[in-house]
């Protein structure tokens, strides 16, 4: 997911073609994201709590304190609250 976001990215970013056609391709990728946002928001969070675990692990295996694991996954039980409120406003 992380390849594909990247190169659509890229492509927007780098292609050499004319103010026009750089503006539609922009509008093109605003109305993606936007109609995605949910998508996208999980696709952040995943690769956002990978990142988090990895760098607990890391420190759980350097001092062989558990405590990064414990603050992590408190952290992300007050994030899925939050998500859940939200999703229940709606």
């Amino acid at each position: 997911m992380r390849d594909a976001l990247k190169k659509a990215f890229w492509k927007y970013h780098h292609e050499h073609v004319s103010g026009a056609k750089k503006a539609y391709e922009r509008d093109k990728l605003m109305k993606v994201i936007k109609s995605t946002q949910g998508q996208i928001l999980i696709t952040t969070s995943q690769m956002q709590w990978t990142n988090d675990v990895k760098l607990a692990l890391i420190n759980y295996e350097t001092s062989g304190s558990n405590t990064a694991l414990r603050q992590c996954k408190k952290k992300y039980l007050k994030k899925v609250e939050s998500y859940v409120e939200l999703v229940e406003k709606q």
